[in-house]
């Protein structure tokens, strides 16, 4: 998904629009909206994924299954050293 272009974007009196939203397009046309709050939102107004949190902390996410239930999903974040040997 990649951010709609400027051209793409709902026009400054649709007032379901503010200055926190962003919105992505799949290829096919769906749109997601995605809060400041870490909310994010498809087409129909159904809350699809809750975002709590920032790498590099561990990040809570939540997201509405086929059956309208939260199921959750914990990405954890894991540093390592790496080494490169040139000959």
């Amino acid at each position: 998904m990649a951010p709609l272009a400027g051209g793409d974007m709902p026009s400054d009196d649709d007032s379901s629009v503010n200055d926190e939203l962003e919105l992505y397009a799949d290829t096919n046309g769906n749109v997601i909206t995605a809060s400041a709050s870490g909310a994010c939102t498809d087409a129909m107004g159904v809350e699809v994924l809750t975002i709590l949190g920032a790498a590099p902390n561990a990040v809570l996410s939540t997201y509405t299954d086929s059956n309208e239930k939260s199921q959750p999903v914990m990405v954890s974040y894991v540093s390592y050293t790496s080494k490169s040997h040139s000959a």
